[in-house]
Protein backbone atom coordinates (compact mmCIF):
# COMPACT_ATOMS: atom_id res chain seq x y z
CA UNK A 1 0.00 0.00 0.00
CA UNK A 2 1.55 3.16 -0.86
CA UNK A 3 1.85 5.55 2.07
CA UNK A 4 0.56 9.23 1.79
CA UNK A 5 1.37 13.05 2.52
CA UNK A 6 -1.46 14.47 4.58
CA UNK A 7 -1.74 18.19 3.61
CA UNK A 8 -4.05 19.81 6.10
CA UNK A 9 -4.11 23.82 4.77
CA UNK A 10 -6.86 25.54 6.27
CA UNK A 11 -9.78 25.67 8.39
CA UNK A 12 -9.79 24.84 12.27
CA UNK A 13 -8.18 21.04 12.72
CA UNK A 14 -7.35 19.02 15.71
CA UNK A 15 -5.44 15.80 15.16
CA UNK A 16 -5.42 13.62 17.63
CA UNK A 17 -4.99 9.58 18.19
CA UNK A 18 -7.59 7.07 18.13
CA UNK A 19 -6.62 3.05 18.02
CA UNK A 20 -4.69 2.89 15.13
CA UNK A 21 -6.05 6.10 13.66
CA UNK A 22 -4.68 9.91 13.61
CA UNK A 23 -8.08 11.46 13.40
CA UNK A 24 -8.57 14.61 12.08
CA UNK A 25 -11.56 16.59 13.34
CA UNK A 26 -12.45 19.33 11.14
CA UNK A 27 -14.59 22.43 13.60
CA UNK A 28 -14.12 20.62 16.52
CA UNK A 29 -16.11 22.06 19.44
CA UNK A 30 -19.23 23.46 16.91
CA UNK A 31 -21.96 21.82 15.30
CA UNK A 32 -20.22 21.45 11.66
CA UNK A 33 -17.36 19.38 13.20
CA UNK A 34 -16.47 16.05 11.26
CA UNK A 35 -14.32 13.58 12.06
CA UNK A 36 -11.79 11.75 9.09
CA UNK A 37 -9.64 8.80 10.44
CA UNK A 38 -6.19 8.16 8.65
CA UNK A 39 -4.79 4.76 9.41
CA UNK A 40 -0.82 5.77 10.88
CA UNK A 41 0.46 2.99 8.44
CA UNK A 42 -0.83 5.27 5.59
CA UNK A 43 0.95 7.80 6.25
CA UNK A 44 4.19 9.21 4.77
CA UNK A 45 4.38 12.33 6.46
CA UNK A 46 2.27 15.28 7.26
CA UNK A 47 2.30 19.39 6.67
CA UNK A 48 0.52 21.58 8.25
CA UNK A 49 0.12 25.25 7.12
CA UNK A 50 -3.31 26.34 8.80
CA UNK A 51 -2.76 28.48 12.10
CA UNK A 52 -5.56 27.36 13.43
CA UNK A 53 -4.20 23.78 14.39
CA UNK A 54 -4.41 21.69 17.54
CA UNK A 55 -2.99 18.38 18.34
CA UNK A 56 -2.87 15.96 21.31
CA UNK A 57 -0.19 14.63 23.08
CA UNK A 58 -1.42 11.23 21.80
CA UNK A 59 -1.26 11.70 18.21
CA UNK A 60 2.41 13.58 18.75
CA UNK A 61 3.66 11.02 20.65
CA UNK A 62 2.37 8.25 18.08
CA UNK A 63 3.81 10.33 15.22
CA UNK A 64 6.87 10.51 16.53
CA UNK A 65 7.26 6.48 17.75
CA UNK A 66 6.32 5.18 14.23
CA UNK A 67 8.44 7.89 12.86
CA UNK A 68 6.00 9.81 10.87
CA UNK A 69 7.04 13.27 10.26
CA UNK A 70 5.04 16.34 11.00
CA UNK A 71 5.94 19.52 9.32
CA UNK A 72 4.32 22.77 10.97
CA UNK A 73 4.45 25.90 8.41
CA UNK A 74 3.78 30.05 9.41
CA UNK A 75 1.19 31.83 8.21
CA UNK A 76 3.13 32.24 4.89
CA UNK A 77 3.93 28.53 4.64
CA UNK A 78 7.17 28.02 5.05
CA UNK A 79 7.90 25.63 7.95
CA UNK A 80 8.95 26.59 11.10
CA UNK A 81 9.07 23.01 12.83
CA UNK A 82 9.21 19.42 12.38
CA UNK A 83 8.43 17.17 15.01
CA UNK A 84 11.58 14.41 15.23
CA UNK A 85 11.87 11.57 17.33
CA UNK A 86 14.20 11.54 20.49
CA UNK A 87 14.85 8.18 20.13
CA UNK A 88 14.27 4.87 18.44
CA UNK A 89 15.14 5.14 14.81
CA UNK A 90 18.54 3.94 14.32
CA UNK A 91 18.56 4.73 10.69
CA UNK A 92 17.72 8.50 11.29
CA UNK A 93 20.43 8.34 14.04
CA UNK A 94 22.94 7.14 11.76
CA UNK A 95 22.75 9.02 8.94
CA UNK A 96 22.90 11.86 11.39
CA UNK A 97 26.06 11.09 12.89
CA UNK A 98 27.56 9.79 9.90
CA UNK A 99 26.99 13.77 8.44
CA UNK A 100 28.24 15.34 11.52
CA UNK A 101 31.82 13.00 11.52
CA UNK A 102 31.93 13.84 7.46
CA UNK A 103 35.68 15.98 6.99
CA UNK A 104 35.39 19.53 6.14
CA UNK A 105 36.63 18.75 2.59
CA UNK A 106 34.59 15.85 1.94
CA UNK A 107 30.92 18.00 2.98
CA UNK A 108 32.87 20.82 0.53
CA UNK A 109 32.61 18.19 -2.22
CA UNK A 110 29.45 17.13 -1.49
CA UNK A 111 27.93 20.34 -1.79
CA UNK A 112 29.58 21.33 -4.86
CA UNK A 113 27.75 18.23 -6.28
CA UNK A 114 24.83 19.29 -5.04
CA UNK A 115 24.82 22.36 -6.14
CA UNK A 116 26.39 21.72 -9.54
CA UNK A 117 23.70 19.21 -9.86
CA UNK A 118 20.38 22.30 -8.58
CA UNK A 119 21.76 25.10 -11.21
CA UNK A 120 22.04 22.52 -13.85
CA UNK A 121 17.83 21.53 -13.08
CA UNK A 122 17.68 24.60 -13.45
CA UNK A 123 19.47 25.58 -16.35
CA UNK A 124 17.23 22.68 -18.43
CA UNK A 125 13.72 23.85 -16.77
CA UNK A 126 15.15 27.67 -17.99
CA UNK A 127 15.54 26.06 -21.46
CA UNK A 128 12.45 24.18 -21.70
CA UNK A 129 10.54 27.81 -21.41
CA UNK A 130 12.31 29.24 -23.98
CA UNK A 131 14.16 31.14 -21.63
CA UNK A 132 18.44 32.34 -21.56
CA UNK A 133 19.56 29.34 -19.58
CA UNK A 134 23.09 29.29 -20.50
CA UNK A 135 24.44 31.57 -17.69
CA UNK A 136 23.44 28.86 -15.43
CA UNK A 137 25.73 26.10 -17.06
CA UNK A 138 28.09 28.39 -17.20
CA UNK A 139 27.82 29.08 -13.43
CA UNK A 140 27.30 25.29 -12.67
CA UNK A 141 30.53 24.84 -14.01
CA UNK A 142 32.63 27.11 -12.13
CA UNK A 143 31.18 25.96 -8.91
CA UNK A 144 34.04 25.18 -6.49
CA UNK A 145 33.62 22.98 -3.49
CA UNK A 146 31.94 24.72 -0.49
CA UNK A 147 30.50 27.39 -2.95
CA UNK A 148 33.11 30.28 -1.48
CA UNK A 149 31.95 32.37 -4.07
CA UNK A 150 28.33 32.06 -3.54
CA UNK A 151 27.98 31.44 -7.19
CA UNK A 152 24.22 29.24 -5.90
CA UNK A 153 23.04 33.09 -5.03
CA UNK A 154 24.37 34.42 -8.00
CA UNK A 155 22.35 31.76 -10.12
CA UNK A 156 19.18 32.39 -8.18
CA UNK A 157 18.91 35.85 -9.16
CA UNK A 158 19.05 34.71 -12.63
CA UNK A 159 16.83 31.59 -12.77
CA UNK A 160 13.99 33.90 -10.30
CA UNK A 161 14.13 36.69 -12.91
CA UNK A 162 13.91 34.37 -16.35
CA UNK A 163 11.32 32.53 -14.40
CA UNK A 164 9.16 34.81 -13.14
CA UNK A 165 10.36 39.05 -13.57
CA UNK A 166 13.07 41.73 -12.57
CA UNK A 167 10.52 42.76 -9.77
CA UNK A 168 10.20 38.94 -8.63
CA UNK A 169 12.02 38.73 -5.09
CA UNK A 170 11.99 35.03 -3.48
CA UNK A 171 11.61 35.15 0.06
CA UNK A 172 9.00 33.37 2.63
CA UNK A 173 7.11 36.49 3.05
CA UNK A 174 7.22 38.08 -0.39
CA UNK A 175 4.55 38.32 -2.93
CA UNK A 176 3.11 35.22 -4.67
CA UNK A 177 3.96 32.50 -5.88
CA UNK A 178 6.28 32.70 -3.08
CA UNK A 179 3.58 30.53 -1.04
CA UNK A 180 3.66 27.97 -3.31
CA UNK A 181 7.12 27.38 -3.47
CA UNK A 182 7.27 27.52 -0.07
CA UNK A 183 5.13 24.94 0.43
CA UNK A 184 6.85 22.66 -2.63
CA UNK A 185 10.01 22.84 -0.36
CA UNK A 186 7.95 21.79 2.54
CA UNK A 187 7.42 18.75 0.48
CA UNK A 188 10.51 17.85 -0.43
Amino acid sequence: MERRVIDIAEGKRYLSKRRGSLVVTREPQSEQATETLLPFDEIESIIVHTPRAGYSNGALVELARRGIPLVCCDEYHSPVAWLWPAAGNYEQTRRMAAQVTLSGELRGALWQRILQAKITAQAVLLQETDCEYEPLLETAERIEPGDPLNLEAQAARHYWKELFDDEFRRGARERPPNGLLNYGYAVL
